[in-house]
C-alpha cells in the first residue's frame, strides 16, 4: 500500500526532525488541522491517518504503534498553542546528564532512558577483576589506556590507577575529570598463593594504665543548685 507507506514515512520524518514536541505550528501542519475548530480535529486525524495505518497494522504492528505515539505528542502540542524553548540547531548538543531531562528524547520514541541497566559477571575462585568509574572529562582515554593501569597497580594500589588516569588526561580537555577505581578478589582455593599486597600496618596498642591522674578540672553540684 503506497499510500499508507507514505503516511507513516512521512510521521517518522516529523518524529526525526526534532521539533514537533516544542513547535505547535510544526505539529498543526502534519495534522492537518490549521485553522480548524479543535471539535474538528479528531474527524480529521483519524481520516488522514488513522485509516492508512490500520491497512499496515498486520505488516508492521512496531511501526504503526510509534507512527499512533507521534500523533499524540502532535495533538498534544497544537492543543496546547504556546511553543516551547528550544535550542538553536547549532547549539543542539547537549550533555548526557542534561539530556535525561529532554523529554523529546523519550516520547514518542525512548531514545534515551534514566533506567539503570545492570549486568552481573561471575567470577571463578581465585579470579581478580578491576573496576575503573571515570567521568566524561576523561573521555580521550582509551580502553587499553584504562586496562594498562589497571593492570600495572594490580592488586593493591587502585588510588594510584586513578590518579595516573586522571594525569594522563590533564590538560586535554576543559571538563571535570574524575576517577574512581576498585580491585575485587574472589576467594581462592585453599593452599593457593596469596596475592603480594604490602603488610597491614600493626595496630595501636593502648598504653598501660597509668599510677597517676591528674584532674584539671572538677565539676560539683548541691542541692541549691538552680
Amino acid at each position: 500500500d503506497l499510500a499508507a507507506t507514505e503516511v507513516l514515512a512521512g510521521l517518522d520524518l516529523a518524529h526525526d526532525a526534532g521539533r514537533l514536541l516544542a513547535d505547535p505550528a510544526a505539529a498543526a501542519r502534519l495534522l492537518g488541522v490549521e485553522g480548524r475548530e479543535r471539535a474538528a480535529w479528531r474527524q480529521a486525524v483519524e481520516q488522514r491517518f488513522h485509516a492508512p495505518l490500520s491497512r499496515l497494522q498486520a505488516l508492521c504492528p512496531r511501526d504503526v504503534e510509534r507512527a499512533l505515539r507521534t500523533l499524540e505528542v502532535a495533538e498534544d502540542t497544537a492543543a496546547r498553542g504556546s511553543p516551547l524553548w528550544a535550542p538553536p540547531e547549532g547549539d543542539e548538543a547537549v550533555p548526557v546528564t542534561r539530556a535525561l531531562g529532554c523529554k523529546d528524547l523519550k516520547v514518542p520514541v525512548p531514545v534515551l532512558t534514566a533506567t539503570l541497566h545492570a549486568e552481573c559477571v561471575e567470577l571463578q575462585p581465585g579470579d581478580r577483576v578491576a573496576v575503573a568509574l571515570i567521568s566524561d572529562g576523561l573521555r580521550s582515554v582509551s580502553d587499553q589506556e584504562v586496562a594498562k593501569q589497571l593492570a600495572k597497580h594490580s592488586p593493591c594500589r587502585p588510588r594510584a590507577a586513578a590518579l595516573r588516569l586522571a594525569l594522563g588526561a590533564a590538560g586535554e580537555s576543559s571538563a571535570a575529570m574524575g576517577a574512581v577505581c576498585a580491585y575485587v578478589d574472589f576467594e581462592a582455593p585453599a593452599g593457593s598463593a596469596a596475592p603480594s599486597c604490602p603488610a597491614a600496618k600493626r595496630a595501636r596498642v593502648s598504653a598501660a594504665r597509668p599510677e597517676r591522674v591528674r584532674v584539671s578540672h572538677i565539676l560539683l553540684r548541691w542541692v541549691g543548685l538552680k
